[in-house]
């Protein structure tokens, strides 16, 4: 019983950066996923106009921020760079945009799950998740870096696992 006792005191007290998907609204968390300072994730979906895919990346800071690394895309569009700003440059190659040296910092990514063609999708480590699954579609979301500790960690994902298996 001690030792069970010292492995709750021990995993409420390490800590743990997450993304998390969360409810725009309530702040919710319907997903979330270890990750560590400078990892990089993408938000992959199609894009409403032009119809073709669009690839964002991000990197996780010291600070739980989400740092702009790129943008690649096959065609011009609506909401889609037009040319340089900033410091960005673009880099032309394979009859794809890649738009890097962003300076742009986020608390968190809002989002509305689109109901129709874009299918919007969270990559990490290679793991692949349908944030239409996650929240439906037409639903607000925020995604964002944030930090837990082990045990609300574990708490967290059987609630969700709980929830969504009801």
């Amino acid at each position: 019983m001690l030792s069970l006792l010292a492995l709750v005191i021990l995993a409420s007290a390490y800590p743990l950066t997450v993304l998390e998907v969360a409810r725009g609204r309530t702040g919710e968390v319907l997903y979330q996923y270890p990750v560590r300072v400078g990892e990089e994730f993408k938000l992959i979906f199609i894009h409403s106009v032009t119809l073709r895919p669009v690839e964002e990346t991000y990197r996780v800071t010291p600070d739980r921020k989400l740092a702009i690394v790129e943008m690649v895309f096959d065609d011009n569009g609506p909401n889609l760079p037009a040319y340089p700003e900033g410091a960005t440059r673009w880099i032309i190659e394979e009859n794809r945009w890649r738009v890097v040296d962003y300076d742009i910092l986020l608390q968190e990514i809002p989002l509305l799950v689109a109901k129709y063609v874009a299918n919007h999708t969270l990559v990490i480590n290679g793991h692949k998740v349908s944030l239409v699954k996650v929240a439906g579609p037409g639903q607000d979301v925020k995604i964002r870096a944030t930090r837990i500790s082990l045990i609300e960690y574990v708490w967290r994902g059987c609630s969700t696992w709980l929830n969504r298996n009801r």
